[in-house]
């Protein structure tokens, strides 16, 4: 995209409000930035300090501790001083918030978004959030260590490619050097990457198959399958099942860097502790998470939008005319990206310096349809407790008697934690 296209979308915004961009202004106005990421606070004051270096308008970032974002976003929503961008995490929150965000629909800083699934809408095609982050999980893959053993990435498209892959790396273990998978680590507080990265599957599959079920607890049609992957990371990793309960996640990731595995699942967020730790990046990608559903050869990443900007539109004139340029900056500013560590959809992913986010790109342009997060929809921490522990139950004994226990935590769980939810 263009750096003119977006310079001309502060200039629709403002036709939109009935405002003139070109006509006499009292004064610049100010941006206030209520920043959500407390890991990207030094970043986000840096692109406000050369904004305002570079236009001469003020703008203020204030960046709340983790976990306080939404109780000092209502806080400062009630004072006159309100933050003029702030952002939602996805629709559920917008309910709380859509009284005071702008309709950017008709906008070229909203026709520049793709895909259009990372517009955050309201009714009648209302548009009121800009996705501005983005994130996928999957397998990570060393590519160097996948062609020693004398395959592709591009081989592997279905739950049986990599069954087949997978079986031959682990056979040849100890003539290759590596395993085909590292150690899943299913110590409490590492469980997480199976109870709600990998249950994504299941859970995302299940309301695909039953329209207007989103949300709501799952019965379980897919858990063979989501067995099935488990049982293969388990027979084919670096250290056996029975002592998975003793590892965490941080024994996967070294078991990666050191090249002992040629599969780690995880999500494009890892890329800078990867390469950090001295792998090439190069030799990094990332395939699907296959579990043996039908059509999943047609399938992409698990992907979605992790925060949206919001513009207030109770803000005065000139200072929400202030945020919408310095929106339509950021959005045509590729740097924009680089300095908050953002996978920005307003720029081409395929360009991104992140390997994971260029395998995203590609598998999407190949045609391969991406399987939406539903980690919102999943129970509370307690239900991730149980389903963690019963998972490193099974990994002692892999048979079916503690695999019952598995489904009981995970589906009958839910729908348990749903109807104490509900009274």
């Amino acid at each position: 995209m263009k750096r003119k296209q977006f310079a001309a979308a502060a200039l629709a915004l403002s036709l939109l409000l009935g405002l003139s961009a070109c006509g006499p202004r009292a004064r610049k106005g100010n941006i206030y930035w209520l920043n959500d990421d407390p890991e990207r606070n030094v970043a986000a004051l840096a692109l406000a300090d050369r904004y305002e270096r570079e236009t001469g308008v003020p703008v203020k970032v204030i960046t709340p501790a983790e976990g306080e974002y939404e109780s000092r976003l209502s806080v400062q929503m009630a004072r006159r001083d309100a933050p003029t961008l702030f952002t939602v995490s996805g629709a559920e929150e917008l309910e709380q918030w859509q009284p005071q965000c702008l309709d950017l629909r008709g906008t070229k800083l909203a026709a520049a978004l793709q895909p259009k699934t990372r517009l955050l809408r309201g009714e009648n095609d209302s548009v009121y959030g800009l996705g501005h982050d983005t994130a996928s999980f999957g397998l990570i893959v060393n590519t160097r260590l996948l062609e020693r053993a004398g395959y592709r990435p591009e081989e592997i498209a279905s739950f049986e490619d990599l069954r087949r892959v997978a079986e031959d790396i682990q056979a040849r273990a100890d003539a290759l050097g590596f395993n085909a998978f590292t150690s899943a680590g299913l110590a409490d507080g590492s469980t997480w990457r199976f109870t709600r990265q990998l249950f994504n599957l299941p859970v995302t599959l299940e309301y695909r198959d039953r329209p207007g079920a989103a949300g709501e607890p799952i019965r379980g049609t897919y858990l063979k399958q989501y067995r099935q992957l488990l049982d293969l990371y388990f027979d084919n990793s670096v250290r056996n099942a029975a002592a998975q309960p003793e590892l965490g996640e941080e024994d996967a990731r070294g078991e990666f860097t050191a090249g002992k595995a040629v599969f780690y699942q995880n999500g494009s967020w890892e890329y800078e502790s990867l390469t950090a730790a001295g792998m090439d990046a190069d030799a990094l990608t990332m395939i699907p998470l296959y579990i043996g559903a039908k059509g999943e050869q047609d399938q992409g990443l698990c992907t979605d939008v992790t925060g949206y900007w919001c513009v207030n539109q109770n803000a005065e004139p000139a200072n929400l005319q202030a945020t919408l340029d310095f929106l339509a900056w950021c959005a045509g500013d590729r740097d924009t990206a680089r300095t908050l560590g953002l996978e920005s959809a307003f720029y081409d992913p395929a360009g991104s310096e992140n390997a994971f986010v260029r395998a995203d790109s590609a598998l999407e342009a190949a045609g391969k349809q991406a399987l939406e997060w539903n980690l919102d929809a999943l129970p509370d921490e307690r239900w991730e407790r149980d389903a963690g522990r019963a998972l490193a139950d099974y990994a002692l004994s892999l048979d079916e008697e503690s695999w019952s226990r598995v489904r009981s935590a995970l589906v009958d769980g839910w729908a348990e934690r749903a109807r104490k939810t509900i009274d």
